[in-house]
């Protein structure tokens, strides 16, 4: 039975009206209703609405670096500006959570600041309110993603908490996927494409914060332990021992990785396609980012239940490996081999974003789970998006074509350092029984 570590709570309500979670028979055949579906969807709608708001600016660049006339430097320092905002919201973050006794106003700010930022990127005149919105989306984002992930997990049924990880983390790639693909849709419409999108995610926000407020949530909710997970349809059961620390710095590395990828190619993506493989069509090469994260959500639901270090490894692998072939080819700029390549990349980001988060779920102390999926998040964008500001530089220092080599040569060495890591880490017994998975 692998281990696909999910963090889950126990509810103590105050009142007479709610059962406590988990108190259905385990046969399954009767068991409680589903009262917090409506909370859930929220969330979900929540961290779709965030990933949107900081994934459409992506094929928007091409039009900004024309009409502000910015460099490549300018342009991936707006791209990485985001992790500034969400560095610093999501270590407040679990602050909130600890201190806001309501849980649906936990998330109620981060979904006005995501508003506002997509108001500022709509309105944008000038570079300075590009800076601005990207912040205020980083911060929003910030908000949301990690709170929003951990309740996920706590308010599913019992029954249901098994699939609460990739839940998580297929509305963080849909959210990523649609984003680019409305801005795509409309600059190939040429329907406002620095505006309309932007009011669209904005009216997503304001469902989602609708639904925040009108869905019914609990009084209090305890931490419990992980659980392990068996095939489809069998129930989660606790885990008997916790992970070590390195199996979360594991995770950590893991994101970081498939952030660092990601991030490289949603925000010069659409650039390589045009530049070095002869995709003529700038709607076309805007669809990139979005074949990627459209792509990544089939990786989660398919290696989501292998067990977490397996899908994780194997994702980050994967990716190196396509990466490899895809740069081998690039003297050739064959628009076709991009396009192909693009989903399967994607495809093994996804393997290694679920793996990483059930691992560090299963590596979190359960008291001090919102804490350290914080520092999940926090990691994973250190690790992502310092080095992809980096390719930035040395894309307007050396060229396009440099600059994507050398990319392709950093992944290839962290991937090897990871996959060391891993051989290391799976080797201890963790309270005595192996780390499977």
């Amino acid at each position: 039975m692998d281990r696909a570590g999910l963090a889950i709570r126990t509810e103590r309500p105050h009142d007479t009206q709610t059962e406590p979670i988990g108190a259905q028979h385990r046969g399954g055949s009767e068991m409680i209703p589903d009262r917090y579906f409506f909370a859930r969807l929220s969330c979900m709608l929540a961290i779709i609405a965030s990933l949107m708001g900081s994934t459409a600016p992506s094929p928007l660049y091409g039009a900004y670096i024309t009409r502000f006339q910015m460099n490549d430097v300018t342009v991936m320092a707006i791209f990485t500006l985001y992790a500034v905002g969400i560095l610093a919201s999501l270590t407040l973050s679990p602050l909130l959570d600890r201190h806001i006794r309501n849980q649906r106003y936990v998330l109620v700010p981060g979904l006005i600041v995501t508003a506002a930022g997509l108001l500022v990127f709509a309105l944008a005149e000038n570079v300075a309110m590009l800076f601005a919105g990207r912040i205020l989306n980083g911060a929003g984002a910030g908000m949301i993603t990690g709170i929003a992930s951990v309740r996920l997990y706590e308010l599913a049924p019992e029954h249901r908490r098994a699939r609460a990880a990739t839940v998580s983390t297929l509305a963080f790639s849909l959210g990523a996927a649609i984003g680019p693909m409305l801005t795509s849709a409309a600059l190939a419409l040429d329907l406002a494409p620095t505006r309309l999108p932007f009011l669209l995610i904005t009216l997503l926000c304001a469902l989602a914060l609708l639904g925040v407020m009108l869905a019914r949530w609990p009084r209090h909710v305890q931490p419990v332990g992980a659980v392990e997970i068996g095939e489809a349809g069998q129930d989660a059961q606790p885990l008997p021992d916790g992970l070590p620390l390195r199996f979360f710095v594991l995770a950590c590395a893991g994101l970081g990785i498939g952030w660092y990828v990601a991030s490289v190619l949603m925000g010069l993506g659409p650039h390589i396609g045009v530049t070095l493989y002869g995709l003529g069509s700038a709607g076309l090469a805007g669809m990139l980012p979005a074949l990627f994260q459209l792509a990544s959500g089939a990786g989660q639901i398919a290696l989501g239940r292998v067990g977490t270090v397996r899908a994780l490894m194997t994702g980050v692998i994967g990716m190196a490996a396509f990466l490899l072939l895809l740069i081998l080819g690039l003297p050739g700029g064959y628009g076709p081999l991009l396009l192909g390549i693009m989903p399967v990349l994607g495809f093994f980001y996804g393997a290694a974003f679920v793996g990483a988060l059930g691992l560090a779920n299963q590596a979190s102390p359960p008291e001090r789970r919102t804490d350290y999926i914080a520092r999940f998040y926090i990691a994973g964008h250190i690790g992502g998006v310092t080095p992809t500001m980096g390719i930035g530089v040395l894309v307007d220092r050396i060229g396009l074509e440099p600059a994507v080599y050398l990319f392709g040569a950093s992944v290839l060495a962290v991937t090897l350092g990871a996959a060391l890591f891993a051989v290391f880490a799976r080797r201890a017994r963790p309270g005595g029984a192996e780390a499977r998975g």
